[in-house]
Parts: structure tokens; C-alpha cells; sequence
């Protein structure tokens, strides 16, 4: 995944790699700069 580029894509658009990973780099920012150990669910 290159990092110094901008992609807008609608959600049926991306592939599984892609979703994974940015799944995965919010569940990064959560944990690490808004100190929150435990990930909830959005909307629960």
C-alpha cells in the first residue's frame, strides 16, 4: 500500500487486503493515540 497517495473509493470498491488494512490502521490510531486498550464497535 503505497502511503504518500490519496484514494477515494466507495465501500463495495475496495478489496479484501485494502479493507484489512485499513481496518487495521484504525484499530492502531484507537489504541495507540487515543490510549484505548479495549476497541468497541462504532454504533453499539
Amino acid at each position: 500500500m503505497e502511503s504518500d497517495r490519496l484514494r477515494v473509493a466507495a465501500f463495495d470498491e475496495l478489496d479484501a487486503y485494502t479493507l484489512y488494512a485499513l481496518l487495521r490502521l484504525r484499530a492502531e490510531v484507537f489504541v495507540v493515540e487515543q490510549e484505548c486498550a479495549y476497541l468497541d464497535l462504532d454504533g453499539l
